[in-house]
């Protein structure tokens, strides 16, 4: 969970419990008391709050590969389990790959399960890079396009909507033009 409106709240991510019953759905609390002189510890199934101090304001997650991309009105951060292993509430990394942020929430869309968006100067992708072990922001608007992006107000693009057509594997983007 993430996104809160709230000056302070809005660049937390919220992570329920390992889901085993219904009532676990909003549980982002660890299960052990952490004022406990016996056993305070955190285990790996717990919820817990993701803080990003650096993140603005968080505008959309999005699951990709064994991670979780985390988009903000200033860049995007991943987050992993620590050594490539996958996501626990006692051993995870956030890191950020990239200063371009999103600048309509619903701009993103998922091309073939890469995410896309709408940045301020740009139609960007996230690429992974095997070789550097990294995820890198590449732009999909940089030869084509750019001229007519640039030309859409940017008020105009911070309410664009994103959509994939799996059919005709074609990408389309709704904004107003007034």
């Amino acid at each position: 969970y993430g996104g809160i409106d709230v000056s302070g709240l809005s660049n937390n991510i919220y992570f329920s419990q390992i889901i085993e019953t219904k009532d676990q759905y909003d549980k982002c609390y660890q299960k052990n008391d952490p004022t406990s002189e016996n056993i305070p510890d955190l285990l790996p199934d717990d919820g817990g709050v993701i803080k990003i101090p650096a993140m603005g304001a968080l505008k959309r997650l999005f699951t990709y590969q064994n991670a979780l991309l985390a988009f903000a009105n200033n860049g995007i951060w991943l987050i992993s389990g620590a050594s490539g292993s996958i996501f626990k509430a006692d051993d995870y990394t956030v890191k950020k790959i990239s200063s371009i942020g999103i600048t309509s929430s619903q701009s993103l869309c998922s091309i073939k399960g890469l995410p896309a968006w709408w940045g301020e100067d740009g139609i960007y992708t996230v690429t992974f890079d095997p070789n550097y072990d990294s995820f890198t922001p590449t732009s999909l608007t940089l030869t084509v396009l750019d001229r007519f992006y640039q030309e859409i107000p940017l008020l105009n693009r911070k309410f664009a909507k994103g959509a994939y057509d799996e059919t005709n594997q074609i990408a389309y983007w709704i904004f107003s033009s007034a």
